[in-house]
């Protein structure tokens, strides 16, 4: 979180009690979360939720969470992954 995004490296990150099955779910301070795909094979559903979920959610009839950024893959983290509020 630090490297790619410092304004937020002081807040707490915790573990979600059920975070799911395809991604690894964990709470950043009060307000947001950020999700991690947990194996190689969901990556393309993390792309997909980048790529659309801010196009799609002005038009559907229900609440979609708001992405806040997107996460690069590092050498301590292999995979795309997102903060959401």
């Amino acid at each position: 979180m630090a490297a790619q995004f410092p304004q937020w490296a002081d807040l707490p990150v915790t573990p979600v009690a059920a975070s799911g099955v395809d991604n690894a779910t964990f709470r950043l301070g009060d307000s947001m979360s950020v999700r991690l795909p947990r194996l190689p094979r969901w990556i393309g559903q993390v792309e997909r939720e980048q790529r659309w979920g801010p196009q799609l959610a002005p038009v559907l009839p229900l609440a979609v969470p708001e992405q806040l950024a997107q996460g690069e893959p590092t050498d301590g983290y292999p995979f795309p992954w997102s903060v959401y509020r």
